[in-house]
């Protein structure tokens, strides 16, 4: 029915990752990544706000619609997921951030989209 196509749509636009964070600005925080191709290269992207910023994926060539704004986006990291298809990144984050910056996580190799995490 309906709900099975909605989420199945929903999981595709989520690409499976998901992305939680822990610490607080002005400190350390971990990004923690779930669900990721396993040992797959992620990328960690950021910006000040939400949106739909459209970014191209260098390795698929396509082109992703983010859902952050498009105001200083910056790719991080581009570490690779481990065998689980998970991974955390440790990143000493300034306290000026909070209620500026907004992350999302890219799956390289599926163009799997995670949430947006607002510090």
């Amino acid at each position: 029915g309906p709900e099975s196509r909605i989420g199945f749509h929903t999981w595709m636009v989520g690409g499976g990752l998901n992305l939680s964070t822990t610490g607080a600005p002005g400190g350390v925080m971990s990004f923690d990544v779930s669900g990721a191709t396993p040992a797959s290269p992620i990328a960690y992207l950021y910006a000040f706000g939400t949106g739909s910023y459209s970014r191209l994926n260098p390795l698929t060539g396509n082109v992703l619609i983010t859902g952050l704004s498009s105001a200083g986006i910056t790719v991080h990291a581009t570490p690779n997921a481990d065998a689980a298809g998970n991974y955390s990144l440790i990143a000493n984050v300034p306290s000026g951030a909070a209620g500026l910056v907004c992350v999302q996580v890219v799956d390289l190799l599926s163009d799997g989209l995670s949430n947006v995490v607002c510090l």
